[in-house]
């Protein structure tokens, strides 16, 4: 892909509604989640459990926190 490489991570789940699928990766112990076209690239042959490497342009990976359990 383009952008520099940030290292390896491992897909946790797919989930699609047909239109767009949500990708959850674990990466350095967090979670990233994508959003692809469901059915196209990376949103049909990504699987729980595949080895992923990521990579990406800082101006395009905003960092959202989740908020913790009260």
């Amino acid at each position: 892909g383009e952008g520099r490489a940030i290292g390896k991570g491992r897909v946790l789940s797919v989930v699609s509604d047909g239109v767009a699928a949500t990708v959850t990766r674990e990466w350095a112990g967090r979670e990233l989640c994508t959003r692809l076209l469901a059915g196209r690239g990376l949103a049909r042959s990504s699987a729980p459990g595949d080895s992923v490497s990521l990579s990406g342009r800082p101006e395009d990976l905003p960092l959202i926190p989740r908020s913790s359990p009260a």
